[in-house]
């Protein structure tokens, strides 16, 4: 399938968006997205091309990444994604938001801490990854740092964790991340190999 422009996407957002459709404008839907490119469209999966990186790569890993989840997974997530939140809460008219940047302008609003390379925010309805790290992975990397994020959704969908902001703990003891290596696992991901390849091979910029 053809990346969709944004107009298209406008239209296919009023039309199938999950949420009440009163008072909502879509004229600003994704600041800097000229057209979108399918991930999965039959799940609503789809990637706001930033040009931040490289989303075409991107939006296909993610697609190999999805269909290697269990369908009962699967179901769970979409299902969250269609029905769990109200638009007041997510500030967002289509869920989920999946989004490749090079910036954390989210940072106040999810868990995310300096130094990850994906966050799952929003009660899981937004999926965030850092573009240059992205790029750099392999692409077997890239599909468990994916798989990682959407285990969060997973719990989310479960209401094993809640909607709060800031990360209490460190990562290594924050039984949520942990119960997520597990889920991810499951799936049949390697929870370690991603960290592994970061600590070997990717230098952080200068705070």
């Amino acid at each position: 399938m053809k990346p969709m422009a944004q107009s298209q996407f406008k239209r296919l957002v009023r039309e199938l968006s999950p949420w009440p459709k009163e008072g909502i404008s879509v004229d600003n839907l994704i600041p800097g997205a000229r057209e979108y490119l399918p991930i999965v469209p039959s799940s609503r999966l789809w990637l706001p091309r930033l040009g931040k990186g490289d989303d075409a790569r991107f939006a296909e890993n993610f697609r190999d990444t999805w269909r290697r989840i269990p369908l009962n997974a699967r179901r769970a997530m979409v299902g969250h994604w269609r029905k769990s939140q109200p638009l007041s809460a997510i500030q967002m008219v289509w869920s989920p938001l999946i989004c490749l940047c090079n910036e954390w302008e989210l940072s106040d609003e999810t868990w995310r801490q300096p130094k990850d390379a994906g966050v799952c925010g929003h009660n899981g309805h937004k999926l965030c990854f850092y573009a240059p790290l992205v790029d750099a992975m392999p692409p077997q990397h890239v599909g468990e740092l994916i798989a990682h994020e959407l285990a969060h959704v997973v719990q989310y969908a479960n209401g094993e964790i809640d909607f709060r902001v800031g990360r209490p703990i460190d990562r290594n003891y924050d039984d949520t991340e942990n119960y997520a290596d597990d889920i991810m696992e499951d799936w049949g991901f390697d929870s370690v190999a991603m960290d592994k390849w970061c600590r070997e091979n990717w230098i952080w910029p200068a705070e």
